[in-house]
């Protein structure tokens, strides 16, 4: 039986981003192939498999204390958290399979100080290793990665996130909501999505509702944009929200938009197709290349177009009805068995 590691400190927080969801599909794949070490943190009270044992490490210590407990059991370390551990890996002889989620560090000058400094030395030295392969969720970020860093291609593998087995559908008739699910940064651009908002307030039937982590100084410029124009009884917007609650926001959901500038793959995006729920959203190549023609698309620099494009699909069933039809075969694209195949086969080659 092989014996992998896995770093699992985005899995147990208690508000789980789009890396977590990423983590626990791969985690899901791991374990139907082989033992698997969980580093960080103790959650056998949430995952319960035979293949599974925590080994939880000081915060502090973290990648060291990791570091040396792969290399001394020979384990296949899979990090979809950070780059520190399997660097240090890297320079000690091990293995590591990196999942590289985006570039943002390359492609913005408003990431954080941190992150972006562990990845812009990270990522180059990592890439010189022979040992190591790499994961992405799509293959225009592999693309992207490959031009920067002059990458064997055989060393770069996509896996796709499956999507649910058993989905909730939308049952609700009379929708409310124009939603967006994400942590309020400025590539996130929810304020191109307010500004298109604003313009048709008086015209569209719903109500918007932002919610995600709030972080400063984007939130306060959001804020002040909605105090500004009059939108506080036609826009809400929320912190961290509970999974009951934010599934009944989804569920009143007519119309999910996503703005964003830059993104990793958009699994809001495709749970939102699962659920019957129309979205509109940036003409990035990411979503071009995952979502096809099962959404509707628009300039994410332009609040005109958004703002003329929420009214049309909110006011068009038969386009509705037709965006639902595409998405059932790009769906096909994201089940779990299918990413899972695909899986094993990534396995045989690293």
């Amino acid at each position: 039986m092989r014996k992998f590691a896995i770093d699992l400190r985005h899995l147990v927080s208690s508000h789980p981003t789009g890396k977590a969801v990423y983590t626990k599909h791969l985690l899901n794949h791991l374990l139907q192939s082989g033992e698997v070490y969980a580093l960080g943190n103790d959650i056998q009270n949430k995952y319960v498999h035979k293949n599974l044992i925590c080994k939880k490490f000081s915060k502090i210590f973290f990648h060291l204390s990791s570091t040396f407990f792969i290399l001394k059991s020979n384990l296949t370390f899979f990090s979809s958290e950070s780059y520190i551990t399997p660097l240090l890996v890297s320079l000690l002889g091990g293995k590591s399979i990196i999942t590289v989620h985006d570039l943002i560090a390359f492609e913005t000058n408003n990431h954080k100080f941190f992150p972006t400094l562990v990845e812009k030395v990270c990522l180059p030295l990592l890439v010189k290793f022979s040992n190591n392969s790499f994961l992405f969720s799509t293959n225009s970020q592999l693309e992207d990665f490959k031009k920067r860093f002059k990458v064997k291609s055989k060393k770069l593998h996509v896996f796709f996130p499956g999507s649910k087995e058993k989905v909730k559908k939308n049952f609700k008739k009379h929708k409310k909501y124009i939603t967006f699910n994400s942590t309020f940064i400025e590539r996130k651009n929810q304020l191109i999505l307010l500004k298109a908002f604003n313009l048709i307030k008086d015209s569209v039937d719903k109500k918007l509702i932002l919610v995600g982590k709030f972080t400063s100084p984007y939130i306060s410029e959001i804020q002040k944009y909605i105090l500004e124009n009059n939108l506080t009884e036609k826009v809400t917007l929320k912190d961290y929200v509970s999974y009951k609650e934010l599934d009944e926001i989804i569920s009143n959901t007519a119309i999910l938009v996503n703005p964003s500038k830059i993104e990793g793959f958009g699994l809001q995006i495709l749970e939102a197709l699962e659920r019957k729920i129309p979205c509109l959203i940036s003409d990035i190549p990411v979503f071009k290349e995952v979502f096809k023609n099962s959404c509707l698309y628009f300039d994410n620099c332009d609040p005109i177009d958004l703002s003329e494009k929420i009214m049309f699909l909110n006011n068009n069933l038969e386009l509705q009805k037709q965006l639902n039809n595409n998405a059932q075969s790009v769906l096909k694209n994201y089940s779990f068995k299918k990413t899972y195949l695909k899986f094993k086969s990534l396995l045989k080659k690293v």
